[in-house]
């Protein structure tokens, strides 16, 4: 029954029905339950959010039936030709929108892979994982190319949704890092001048965000490949246009995680020094002092105090780009550095310094010169 379940919730799971469509016989219902696409969406997503909460909850009775189900599944999808269907995309010609059909079932698949290996992790023994086939699933996936910002995004989500089975086999970590910076540098159109348009942020952001949810909840995990991510970071940054600034701040987030795992202290150190130079340079600097400091300075500085006029606002955009720039990575490394949690740990890397009279540690970050360093400028913005 539960089996019949899943194979159910397969096609339920598929955003199709829209009362302004005719892509599915459930249209006609649509037209009759609800007065536009809006109030239908509104509903579908409530619907969808209910069927897995289900889903979840039965995979605690059958999760390797439930995973084979999501792997046949998204081994269909990996080997069907995309279908972009008749709707126009906003992003660029000959992509899909988000109800062609190819995107409709990427997307329901995702959402059900991911309410399914979630729950393997959780109910079923470490040696009864099926590790082997969850590597070749993730091969599958970190083969599959596309252009597509819709797919692509899909694509993303089952790879974080299957990286917990790269910590028994370690040697494909370094795959799964590079598809995520070609991620993160993803263009619909290469060297385009154009505005990146918003389904290509999201890919980029979406790429960000999976380095950050990796390095935060496998840190150790990831420390072998430090090296590596760290000089393709200082490539990417060499070249200001291909990542905005929060881009950049979300990839030394993820550094300052990984090297949480030092657990040296001067080692720690010296890298969030290195890793903040360019930061703690301008945001020191004898002109960022004085627009800091003075009122009138700053309104004129990010352009707050003028109207937008030809030439002048390419100047104060920058500006003020660089100022958030460094704000969001000041804020972004107290948010990350950290000394082990481990009491021996921390005594052995130099991170305590005395003890408290009631015999608590004392403790020092590892971020504590840099950031007093700019807690002044930091202050005066505040103020």
């Amino acid at each position: 029954m539960t089996i019949k379940y899943f194979r159910a919730t397969m096609t339920n799971l598929v955003k199709t029905g829209f009362p302004s469509s005719n892509d599915s016989p459930s249209c006609e219902y649509s037209r009759h339950d609800f007065d536009s696409d809006e109030d239908f969406n509104s509903f579908f997503n409530s619907f969808r959010a209910q069927q897995g909460e289900v889903v979840r909850n039965a995979c605690r009775i059958v999760p390797l039936e439930a995973f084979q189900i999501a792997a046949e599944w998204l081994q269909y999808q990996i080997s069907t030709p995309i279908d972009i269907g008749t709707t126009v995309s906003k992003t660029a010609e000959g992509l899909c929108s988000i109800l062609s059909p190819s995107e409709v079932q990427w997307d329901a698949m995702t959402f059900f892979t991911e309410s399914v290996v979630g729950k393997i992790f959780k109910n079923v023994e470490d040696e009864k994982l099926p590790v082997d086939q969850g590597i070749e699933l993730l091969q599958a996936v970190l083969n599959y190319n596309t252009r597509d910002p819709l797919i692509l995004s899909c694509v993303l989500t089952n790879v974080s949704v299957l990286f917990p089975f790269v910590t028994h086999r370690p040697h494909f970590l370094p795959q799964v890092l590079y598809k995520l910076f070609a991620a993160i540098t993803f263009e619909v159109v290469e060297e385009s001048k154009a505005p990146r348009t918003r389904a290509v942020k999201n890919i980029r952001r979406h790429a960000c965000s999976s380095i950050i949810k990796m390095s935060r909840d496998y840190p150790q995990f990831i420390l072998p490949c430090f090296d590596m991510m760290y000089n393709h970071v200082k490539k990417l940054f060499s070249s200001e246009a291909l990542l905005n600034l929060l881009e950049k701040c979300a990839l030394m987030e993820a550094l300052v995680l990984i090297s949480n795992q030092f657990k040296d202290y001067n080692k720690q150190k010296n890298f969030l020094e290195e890793l903040m130079a360019t930061v703690t340079a301008r945001w020191t600097s004898d002109e960022m002092r004085h627009v800091l400091w003075d009122p009138a300075l700053f309104l004129d500085f990010v352009g707050a105090d003028q109207l937008v006029a030809e030439g002048t606002e390419h100047t104060t955009g920058i500006n003020r780009s660089r100022l958030s720039f460094c704000v969001y990575t000041i804020l972004g490394v107290v948010k990350r550095a950290r000394w082990p949690a481990d009491l021996e740990e921390a005594k052995a890397g130099g991170f305590v310094v005395g003890y408290a009279p009631n015999g608590a540690p004392i403790f020092r970050n590892p971020c504590n010169a840099q950031v007093l360093a700019l807690l002044p400028n930091l202050l005066a913005l505040i103020r």
